[in-house]
């Protein structure tokens, strides 16, 4: 709980270390989830509504990926339909 203090007794350094690691990662990920959130809440409608031309570079991705031999021929037609169906 924020504010809170607990005491971890009989751990080594090295696992203490580690523990203060893992919440400092913890924490890091919570504040870039606010900013994310912030940053999408400003985004304008105008930009908002315009993914048509991001949905046509991600066809022409996944179509080189399929060209690659990375998709198949159904992952690729798969996904596509995805997309298009977001236009």
């Amino acid at each position: 709980m924020a504010g809170s203090k607990e005491e971890i007794n009989n751990i080594t350094n090295l696992e203490a270390n580690r523990i203060i690691e893992i919440y400092n990662q913890c924490r890091r990920a919570e504040k870039q989830a606010q900013k994310t959130v912030v940053i999408q809440n400003q985004i304008p409608p105008q930009v908002a509504a315009a993914p048509q031309t991001d949905i046509v570079e991600q066809i022409k991705k996944l179509s080189e990926l399929k060209e690659l031999g990375i998709l198949t021929e159904d992952e690729f037609n798969n996904k596509k339909k995805e997309l298009l169906a977001k236009l």
